[in-house]
């Protein structure tokens, strides 16, 4: 069986990435997703919640995609993926 290569990348790594490059504050970011900066502060030191999340990438016209699983929602992916490691 071949061994699949990944390089895992932190969501709180990934979001401080995107909202840098995008010239963005925390404060500009909280305020087009609707939270508090300080919820903007925790995700990115990798606390808080999927909904908070997905909020503040729509903010930032980005998408979370699962690679392998084409445009499955976000849902089915995860579910698939359980299966295939015999996690039910």
């Amino acid at each position: 069986m071949a061994q699949r290569s990944h390089q895992l990348v932190p969501l709180g790594e990934q979001l401080y990435f995107w909202r840098t490059h995008a010239k963005w504050s925390r404060r500009k970011l909280a305020e087009a997703a609707g939270i508090a900066i300080s919820t903007v502060q925790d995700l990115e030191h990798g606390h808080g919640s999927l909904t908070y999340y997905l909020l503040t990438l729509d903010a930032l016209d980005l998408h979370l995609a699962t690679p392998g699983h084409g445009h499955r929602r976000l849902g089915t992916a995860f579910h698939r993926e359980r299966i295939s490691q015999g996690i039910a």
